[in-house]
């Protein structure tokens, strides 16, 4: 780390400034104080932290001081500073030290508690407490006669360094339960429907039989049987007129009568057989 390139002019100029300012006899102790915040605190390997320096002189103005800053390098890192209430260059003395030399330039001064500026480190090793700390060698200049009135007083801040816990592997995902179990009993299956059978309804249709009616009996013969009457009786009426006796009249007569008898049981035979019913078939389709 190479922070005197930084700030390489302001140091410059500042180097003149307290040359004047603070001879080397000034060494007297007064009330004035510094403090850093937090006086405690922790931190995880690999992060960043900060530690802020303040200075108070109560009443007594001051314009320039000086805080050389101790810190164990084997487990912090300073990584830079940011100023407060006044210019403040700093100056790497090793890796474990650096000097902040403040000032207030054109004449101004500042009473009370003041923010001189803020470190910032980075923790580089864990299992352990790093110490910060200011040096004896610093000092608080009172501005009428740059006399240094800090009380040198212990000043310092620890903080432990922790490596953290690997994180937790992520859980398996649970198998997904697809059927519910009850102790001492198997899973009971899920009703399955039973497939919707469509039942196609027979239609029975009745065709009617029609069975063959009878013949009607051919009777070729009444035809010449009748003619044969007519003659029978043509001839009759002829012997009669003629004075033939009456037995001769007689026997046609009979023999009339008969045929005539036999025609009409002839023609009796000749009616319609009755059709048979007609009976229902069942069909199935």
């Amino acid at each position: 780390m190479n922070l005197r390139n930084k700030f390489q002019t302001s140091v410059s100029v500042l180097g003149v400034t307290m040359a004047l300012a603070l001879p080397v006899s000034a060494q007297a102790a007064g009330a004035a104080s510094f403090s850093l915040a937090p006086s405690a605190g922790s931190s995880n390997v690999n992060e960043a932290f900060s530690v802020s320096i303040y200075e108070n002189s109560g009443a007594e103005a001051v314009n320039s001081l000086q805080a050389d800053v101790n810190f164990d390098s084997a487990k912090v890192q300073l990584t830079g500073f940011s100023a407060g209430a006044f210019t403040c260059p700093i100056t790497p003395n090793n890796g474990s030290s650096v000097s902040i030399g403040c000032a207030l330039f054109g004449g101004g001064s500042v009473t009370g508690g003041q923010l001189v500026g803020t470190l910032s480190f980075k923790a580089i090793a864990g299992n352990g407490s790093a110490s910060i700390s200011i040096a004896s060698s610093s000092l608080i200049a009172r501005s009428s006669d740059s006399t240094d009135i800090w009380n040198h007083a212990a000043v310092g801040t620890a903080v432990t360094m922790t490596t953290p816990a690997p994180a937790p592997a992520p859980a398996a995902p649970k198998a997904r339960v697809l059927a519910a179990t009850t102790t001492g009993s198997s899973p009971t299956p899920e009703p399955v429907a039973a497939p919707v059978v469509v039942k196609r309804e027979e239609k029975k249709i009745e065709t009617p039989i029609v069975l063959p009616s009878a013949k009607k009996k051919s009777t070729p013969w009444i035809i010449p049987l009748v003619v044969l009457l007519a003659i029978v009786a043509a001839v009759v009426a002829v012997g009669k007129r003629q004075g033939g006796n009456v037995v001769a009249e007689e026997a046609p007569a009979k023999t009339i009568a008969k045929a005539a008898t036999a025609a009409v049981a002839a023609k009796s035979a000749t009616k319609k057989v009755p059709a048979a019913k007609k009976k229902p078939v069942t069909k199935k389709i």
